[in-house]
């Protein structure tokens, strides 16, 4: 992703920075759904693109309003980090529903990673939180997809 600087931008700059890349996801989720023949991997990529979109416009009322309405939660989010071994960048024709849960495993792995970069880099300053709520979105959809990669992909031995 390369997003490794610790900087931390003014609340507009910030936000405008997060609709980018919620775009970006939300336009590779779309080209893969158009690739993929597979009906059960387009409806993982369907709705995982339908859930970028509501982060997206989360994002674009806190542009607006210069706040954002979400709650954190107050435990942390556990997440298996499945995109380091399962992670998938493009699909092609013939992905199936595994291959498509790896690709939006690591599309969201992506978000987790920028929005933690610009939390930490903006600690202190009001974007934080927005970028700590996002974020925590951002974990909560990656920890659903690796709980359902888990349970159909995953076997004990």
């Amino acid at each position: 992703m390369g997003e490794k600087a610790a900087t931390c931008y003014t609340l507009e700059a910030a936000l405008e920075k997060a609709i980018d890349l919620e775009t970006s996801i939300f336009r590779q989720f779309l080209r893969s759904i158009r690739v993929v023949r597979h009906n059960g991997a387009r409806e993982i990529l369907t709705d995982a693109a339908r859930e970028e979109l509501g982060h997206k416009q989360q994002l674009e009322l806190a542009l607006l309003e210069g706040e954002i309405a979400t709650e954190m939660p107050d435990r942390s989010i556990p997440i298996m980090d499945l995109d380091h071994r399962i992670g998938l960048e493009t699909l092609d024709a013939s992905a199936d529903q595994r291959a498509a849960l790896a690709h939006a495993i690591h599309l969201i792995s992506t978000s987790v990673q920028f929005y933690r970069v610009m939390n930490e880099a903006c600690t202190g300053a009001p974007m934080a939180t927005i970028f700590k709520q996002i974020g925590n979105e951002q974990l909560k959809h990656l920890q659903r997809l690796e709980d359902s990669y888990e349970e159909h992909y995953l076997t004990e031995n």
